[in-house]
């Protein structure tokens, strides 16, 4: 007959630990321990599940239990046995927990409770407001279905356990609590918001058929949460054309509703839709248009853009136009590589004029008489 080989968990670090990275740990933790017989009495509800830390009692346990007196078990074995225990234990957690592992453990629990602290993955009192930290990014590698673990991980830890106290109703509790299923759907709920706010809008609309009134939101919450991030890639998809529509209503004086509305998709009006180039012998021809003339003003006022780029005041850039010789941006270095340039140009510029006397029927004047009035 095979047997499975149960190995031990990874050491745990000494931080960076989510709750459910954690609760795994654990539980590996628990269940390779208890492979062996020695070790299950240490474990939570065994017989020696309490000790005495080190710095009290250097041996750990005082004394056995009534039924170990009887079997005539040696006091001197159990103790080796715990020793052996908790240096399993504090090898499979980080070097910064050897020493209170060793030195100041009273019991498994006590260590969970340790780790939780330094690790800030408590659950009760006023950690559980912890919850509201919890964000969801759709770029990240976290899944839909891992964030809805980490979620509902946070709310298991902080249910009551039999006998603690409840101050605010004044009673105890009889056993422990547990989720019924109206609170799982609205764990499931709260997850959905989480992910996105229009979601379980969203999943309203759209297995409003399926769940109707005999089925429960859970029932559906593997393929909501397998589906989530194509969902919320067709919610966000939808936002862009409908802010596209308010932008272009805004412009034209329509009211639009601010609300999340993911059915918002209305068309857009003809006159705003984009004008494709049409196509001539399969190939797409491209038109420069020159700019217009028509508004064209030759006495424009000053202005020097270099000098609005500079963060001059509107007083210095709006007074001389660019490259004059109160420009304070330019150097003089500058301004008279301009003047340079600029008269090298007009240098090779070459005028043409119009021939006036062909145009009014007479002979072109010779070449000589043409210079001489140039």
């Amino acid at each position: 007959m095979s047997t499975i080989k149960i190995y031990p968990p990874r050491q745990l670090p000494n931080e960076g630990v989510s709750e459910v990275a954690f609760e795994i740990w654990k539980e590996e933790l628990e269940i390779y321990l208890d492979i062996d017989d020695r070790f299950i009495k240490f474990l939570p509800k065994g017989k020696y599940d309490k000790w005495e830390p080190a710095e009290t009692y250097a041996d750990r346990i005082k004394q056995l239990k009534p039924e170990d007196v009887a079997a005539e078990v040696d006091i001197t074995t159990v103790r080796r046995e715990l020793r052996q225990f908790l240096t399993i234990i504090a090898k499979l957690i980080h070097e910064d927990y050897y020493h209170p592992i060793i030195r100041h453990s009273t019991s498994l629990d006590w260590i969970y409770t340790r780790l939780r602290q330094d690790l800030n993955i408590q659950q009760k009192g006023i950690h559980f407001m912890n919850i509201i930290d919890m964000k969801f990014d759709i770029t990240e590698q976290t899944t839909p279905i891992g964030f809805y673990n980490n979620y509902r991980s946070l709310i298991m830890g902080n249910l009551g356990k039999k006998g603690d106290k409840i101050l605010w109703q004044d009673s105890t509790l009889a056993q422990d609590e547990k989720l019924s299923p109206s609170h799982e759907d609205l764990i499931l709920l709260n997850v959905l918001f989480l992910l996105h706010p229009c979601l379980p809008a969203f999943i309203k609309e759209h297995y409003s058929d399926k769940i109707g009134n005999q089925k429960r939101l859970m029932d559906y919450k593997t393929e909501i949460l397998n589906k989530a991030k194509m969902y919320i890639e067709e919610i966000q998809s939808t936002e862009t054309q409908a802010n596209f529509i308010e932008t272009t209503n805004a412009e034209v004086g329509e009211e639009t509703d601010p609300q999340c509305n993911y059915m918002n998709t209305r068309r857009p009006q003809q006159r705003f839709r984009y004008q494709r180039t049409p196509f001539r012998n399969n190939q797409r021809r491209f038109q420069q248009t020159k700019p217009s003339t028509s508004n064209y003003q030759p006495n424009l006022p000053p202005f020097c853009r270099l000098c609005q780029l500079s963060n001059q005041p509107k007083t210095i850039y709006t007074n001389h136009y660019l490259g004059d010789n109160n420009c304070p941006t330019i150097s003089e270095k500058d301004k008279n590589q301009l003047i340079e340039r600029a008269s090298a140009k007009f240098n090779h510029l070459q005028l043409e004029e119009p021939d006036i006397e062909t145009e009014y029927g007479y002979d072109p004047l010779p070449n000589q008489q043409i210079e001489h009035e140039q």
